[in-house]
C-alpha cells in the first residue's frame, strides 16, 4: 500500500524530519505551499492509497482547505495533522474539526504516533 503525504505551508521548519520520517516509512510526498494546489495533489493521487496531511496553520485558508477536503474529498479529518505555532488565533479550528494539532515545537513521538495510527486505521480499511 502506498501512503501519501502532502504537507502545504511556507515556513514548516520540520519539514525534513517529517518528510524524513514519513519516507522512511514508505510514504511519498507532495509539498505545495498553496492549499488549492495542495487539494489538486490529493485529488489526483489513485482513491486506492491511504493519503494523510501535514499542513502548517497559516490562517483562515487552512481551514477552508481542511473543510474542502473533509467535506468535498472524504478525507478522513483524523488522517490530517495541523502544525501551527503557539498562541495562533484559529488553529483551533482545525482539532475543532477532529485533526491532530500540534504546536511548535512539537514532540518527535507524538507525531510519529499519530502517523503510526493512521497507517494502522488505513491498513483495516483496505482490507
Amino acid at each position: 500500500m502506498t501512503f501519501l503525504t502532502c504537507t502545504a505551508g511556507r515556513n514548516l521548519p520540520a519539514r525534513k524530519l517529517i518528510e524524513k520520517i514519513l519516507t522512511s516509512r514508505g510514504h511519498q510526498i507532495g509539498e505545495s505551499s498553496n492549499p488549492a494546489r495542495c487539494i489538486d495533489w490529493y485529488v489526483q493521487k489513485s482513491s486506492r492509497s491511504c493519503k494523510l496531511m501535514v499542513v502548517e496553520y497559516t490562517g483562515p485558508e487552512t481551514i477552508d482547505m481542511i473543510d474542502v477536503l473533509i467535506d468535498r474529498e472524504h478525507l478522513q479529518s483524523a488522517n490530517i495533522a495541523v502544525i501551527s505555532p503557539d498562541n495562533v488565533t484559529g488553529a483551533q479550528e482545525a482539532r475543532d474539526c477532529g485533526c491532530l494539532l500540534l504546536h511548535h515545537p512539537f514532540r518527535v513521538e507524538e507525531f510519529v504516533s499519530w502517523a503510526l495510527s493512521c497507517e494502522k486505521r488505513c491498513r483495516k480499511q483496505a482490507a
